[in-house]
């Protein structure tokens, strides 16, 4: 990417990047690790769309820093986006829905074999969501950067 001529305060191009940053995450000091995941969200879908829509948006922010003004050159970048993850969300999402109904309507995840069922593989499945940004932060981590999350469900 080119960095030199990257003008944090014009038009930004969509590049893919949060806030259109010109770097990869190897060259950057924060790595900003996306979680498209919603499965257990309590009040409405949607959060899996979060960091696309907030790399979409984000192209809008000002930059300028007057105590720092050239800040921005010490690199954000953003780690490739596993999608496997939004895709096991949406697949989830509608069993979750029935499993929080129903807590709702006074039943028992204990009681109910059925519902027991969906809540262990929506649990084992947010293991394993859980277990993939781990491994993507310490990957990251053993390069000594700074990572943020952006998310997803909370």
């Amino acid at each position: 990417m080119d960095v030199e001529n990257f003008d944090p305060e014009d038009v930004i191009s969509d590049n893919g990047n949060y806030f259109g940053m010109p770097f990869s995450p190897e060259e950057s000091a924060l790595v900003l690790i996306s979680a498209p995941w919603d499965v257990t969200v309590s009040f409405g879908a949607g959060t899996s769309y979060a960091p696309d829509a907030i790399i979409d948006v984000s192209r809008q922010l000002d930059f300028f820093d007057p105590t720092a003004p050239e800040s921005w050159r010490k690199g954000i970048a953003t780690a490739p986006i596993d999608y496997s993850i939004q895709d096991v969300s949406h697949h989830l999402r509608p069993d979750a829905e029935r499993v929080i109904a129903n807590l709702e309507d006074g039943g028992s995840r204990i009681v109910d074999e059925y519902y027991a069922r969906k809540l262990r593989k929506i649990n084992d499945a947010s293991a394993d969501m859980n277990e993939k940004v781990l491994s993507q932060a310490r990957h990251w981590l053993a390069q000594r950067k700074i990572l943020a999350l952006v998310g997803g469900d909370h």
